[in-house]
């Protein structure tokens, strides 16, 4: 079978193996999505981080997230690498504010957080579990859904 060189070309820019293992992107929270480093995440959720004992040093190799809307209210969740090895994936978590409070809604997750497309690593998907958007981590290894007030697999 042969290919044209814009069919190759299209394949390999246009991110979609996640979404594809997964089910379809949510492309409005996917519209919302960016890239996040510590000293991006607000004040506040930086402060409950480091209280919480996540590592929010600027520089370190983990010092990677997500910001988006999970529940299309209008504010960003946070999807942040909390804890680190020396090699491989970090532990993220989900963070979102309520009432002015911040709070984690998932355990951590560990997969490779790639920052270069936002949302490539961390794919909302456009079926939902009370009100939040199901999401796709890991290359397509987890799916992550909303229930009991938090993220599981």
């Amino acid at each position: 079978m042969r290919f044209s060189p814009l069919v190759l070309t299209v394949a390999l820019l246009v991110p979609g193996g996640v979404s594809a293992q997964c089910g379809a992107r949510d492309e409005v929270a996917q519209q919302s999505c960016r890239t996040v480093q510590a000293k991006a995440l607000p004040a506040d959720l930086r402060s409950y981080l480091a209280k919480s004992g996540c590592d929010v040093k600027g520089g370190s190799n983990y010092d990677e997230g997500y910001a988006v809307d999970l529940n299309a209210d209008g504010k960003l969740e946070y999807a942040y690498c909390c804890s680190s090895a020396p090699h491989g994936p970090c532990g993220m978590k989900v963070f979102a504010s309520s009432a002015g409070k911040w709070s984690a809604l998932s355990e951590e997750v560990y997969f490779s957080a790639d920052t270069a497309i936002p949302c490539d690593g961390f794919v909302p998907l456009a079926t939902r579990t009370a009100g939040y958007n199901d999401v796709c981590v890991g290359g397509g290894d987890t799916i992550l859904k909303f229930t009991g007030g938090k993220y599981v697999e």
